[in-house]
């Protein structure tokens, strides 16, 4: 649907990993800000963005397989549904899109959720000690150091292989200890840049597998959204009205991660291609991804602001 020299760019991947680094960075900021007192409300508020929202997109990915005839239907035994709907089965597997997934990117949430659990354990850590820096450094140490040996080792394919990942949380998270902890910057800095190193070198080790993509281009426009991101950063921590455009993205751009292969899957079987294929999906997926966000996310909203404790 799109020019080859556009595919080749493998731009999903950057806007995947790209949202690691994000996550990072928000992981940090909501457990600094909101969950100081309380890890437990932000692994309930967590699973309350995560679970419901992707169970939503489920049946949206179940409803296109059927509508095109899928040949994954064939795969989709009550154990392997059951699977979906839990994710749990997969936890304990390899981190690679070769699993029965229904939403082929689902692997992603699977990680997201894995940092999520690590996160909070650094900050229990941290209030037992009484030192914020010190659960980000034991993390961030730990986990590059386990990027290392999972990279070393060629373990990506175990059920630790989501360390191949870490890298992209560290810089995240490192970015917002630097603007927000003045005391720790030098040292923070130099973490984040070496996890900074890291995760171009695990981008290009992504990338290389797949001889469809362009690895050095790639990795290019990979650094430039880095920056832009660092920029957008700055811009988060003191602009309320960018504050608001950020919030209001957040809230249906995870929808349009989960549902927008279903949508091209649809575009695909409907034989649309080209640039009307491409419209096509774009307008459906953005559609289908607010109507979602209006049926599922918003009715829970004044539930996650009451365990937050405060409306964002």
């Amino acid at each position: 649907m799109t020019p080859p020299y556009i595919g080749r760019l493998a731009l999903g991947n950057i806007g995947v990993f790209m949202f690691f680094v994000l996550s990072g960075f928000v992981i940090f900021e909501a457990l600094d800000i909101f969950y100081k007192d309380s890890i437990k409300r932000f692994l309930i508020n967590r699973f309350l963005r995560i679970f419901p929202a992707y169970w939503a997109s489920l049946a949206f990915a179940m409803l296109a397989l059927y509508a095109t005839s899928s040949p994954k239907l064939a795969n989709l035994d009550p154990l392997t549904i059951l699977m979906n709907i839990s994710l749990v089965g997969f936890y304990f597997s390899s981190p690679t899109i070769d699993s029965p997934f229904v939403i082929s990117v689902a692997w992603a949430v699977i990680v997201e959720v894995f940092f999520y659990g690590a996160a909070a354990s650094a900050y229990w850590f941290a209030g037992r000690i009484g030192k914020t820096y010190s659960a980000f450094f034991v993390m961030a140490t730990l986990g590059l150091f386990g990027y290392l040996f999972c990279h070393l080792t060629d373990s990506r394919t175990r059920f630790f292989g989501y360390l191949q990942f870490t890298p992209y949380f560290v810089v995240g998270a490192a970015l917002y200890i630097a603007l927000k902890m003045e005391k720790y910057r030098s040292l923070t800095l130099l973490i984040g840049l070496m996890a900074m190193a890291l995760s171009v070198h695990a981008y290009v080790i992504y990338n290389s597998r797949d001889q469809s993509v362009a690895v050095m281009e790639s990795t290019i426009v990979f650094m430039l959204a880095f920056g832009a991101f660092v920029f957008c950063s700055r811009a988060l921590c003191s602009n309320k009205w960018f504050q608001s455009v950020d919030q209001s993205l957040g809230q249906v751009t995870y929808f349009l991660f989960l549902i927008h292969m279903s949508v091209i899957d649809v575009a695909l079987h409907l034989k649309y291609d080209g640039l009307f294929g491409l419209t096509f999906v774009v307008l459906v997926s953005i559609a289908t991804a607010s109507s979602l966000e209006r049926l599922v996310e918003r009715p829970l909203m004044r539930l996650r602001n009451r365990i937050r404790g405060s409306k964002l």
